[in-house]
């Protein structure tokens, strides 16, 4: 059973009451104390917030350059991982696979373990902290599973300030909680 309170909206004029009206509604704690601070400062109808318009396509296109940005930022590590073991050859061939070839792979870059085994890098980037959930396709997961002896996930976070990373390796099911937040739907 939900918890609720019982809300007394008072409407004050001069300092005359105009109406009371008492009401039943689900308790919700950060709701519940901001009406009571109103009420401490004289107001006496909770606010109600409007959200500003969001622009989807300015998002995306934010999105799009963080995640390219980390990217590029993988690429470049991971050919310095190769020019520090000293095998310049690797490090001439890691590959931008989400230019090359797209989006459709389910891996962004293509680089090598040191004995020259491919290894298969997702690039999520963000940032903020290292722990902030992250959206991953159903594409990424599958290829994840065919190729986990392969397959890298690399954990760009803090980009923007002192970008870190971490590494996941195996498919993603196994080395993440995954939770479905988006259907496809047809019409039955």
């Amino acid at each position: 059973m939900l918890a609720t309170v019982l809300l007394a909206i008072l409407a004050i004029d001069n300092g005359t009451m105009r109406s009371l009206e008492l009401r039943r509604e689900p308790y919700n704690k950060a709701a519940h104390r901001r009406n009571l601070i109103q009420l401490l400062n004289g107001r006496s109808e909770p606010l109600r917030r409007v959200r500003p318009a969001i622009n989807y396509l300015e998002r995306e296109s934010r999105n799009a350059s963080l995640g390219r940005a980390g990217e590029e930022f993988v690429l470049n590590f991971e050919r310095a991982r190769f020019i520090r073991l000293g095998q310049e050859s690797l490090a001439d061939r890691v590959e931008h696979i989400a230019v090359t070839e797209g989006d459709g792979a389910g891996f962004d870059v293509r680089s090598f373990e040191a004995d020259g085994r491919d290894r298969f890098i997702e690039v999520k980037t963000t940032a903020y902290g290292k722990h902030v959930p992250f959206f991953i396709s159903q594409n990424e997961v599958t290829v994840s599973q065919n190729y986990s002896d392969h397959y890298h996930l690399y954990r760009v976070f803090r980009f923007h300030n002192d970008p870190r990373l971490f590494t996941l390796t195996g498919a993603l099911d196994r080395v993440c909680n995954l939770s479905p937040v988006q259907f496809v739907a047809r019409i039955a």
